[in-house]
């Protein structure tokens, strides 16, 4: 994958795989992870993640590492926004009730469960 490290772990490279697809399928023109401070542990570096959407930066930071700053932005961007393929409310949450499209990131890709 491009922009990353061949040294990077495979679950490192599914959450940005998974956060690109995603910002793509939005209409994302930029996306970016990245983290603020060097020289300290992965978890202290300050992680965050952005996506330019229509001139508005939408923004994920203060994470623990790369794979919770792209699930973070990935988190802000799902959550209550609408799915195109059912047209129901999309949640996060597991609850078996929920009149809402329920998301889940599976490897490398946010699945919808109203297949």
């Amino acid at each position: 994958m491009p922009g990353l490290p061949p040294d990077v772990s495979k679950a490192v490279q599914d959450a940005a795989l998974a956060i690109a697809d995603l910002c793509h399928r939005t209409g994302a023109t930029q996306l970016e992870v990245g983290y603020l401070h060097d020289d300290v542990p992965n978890s202290k570096a300050g992680w965050y993640a952005h996506a330019q959407f229509r001139g508005v930066r939408v923004i994920y930071e203060s994470s623990v590492g790369p794979i919770d700053a792209c699930d973070g932005l990935a988190r802000h961007l799902l959550e209550g926004g609408g799915c195109t393929h059912c047209d129901r409310r999309i949640t996060l949450l597991s609850s078996g009730r929920s009149r809402r499209c329920r998301y889940r990131r599976i490897g490398s890709r946010w699945e919808r469960s109203c297949d």
